[in-house]
């Protein structure tokens, strides 16, 4: 997608202006931090969601899988994964300007 919008920047006009704008945003470290904490939780609560969403769902395994996906969601709720994914973000909106 960043290749996408890299092209309308090299353009004229409003689509050069609102690619560049766009680049620039996704590139800032509050996207990048969001997306790095998102890619990491996603996962974990699909599992929970994919099954809750099923019409033949029972109410115990339900349950069961909502209090494994918590318990999951609160190991990685540590200092060391959050430097992590702030460490990577930060990576990955300076590498935008070198």
């Amino acid at each position: 997608m960043l290749e996408y919008f890299a092209e309308l920047v090299g353009r004229n006009g409003e689509e050069h202006t609102e690619a560049k704008g766009l680049v620039l945003q996704l590139h800032s470290l509050k996207v990048c931090f969001v997306l790095h904490l998102l890619d990491l939780l996603l996962p974990v609560v699909n599992c929970t969601s994919k099954y809750m969403q099923n019409k033949d769902a029972d109410i115990a395994t339900a349950t069961h899988l909502v209090s494994s996906t918590v318990v999951a969601l609160e190991a990685m709720r540590t200092n060391d994964t959050y430097a992590s994914k702030y460490n990577d973000a930060t990576a990955l909106s300076v590498s935008r300007y070198q």
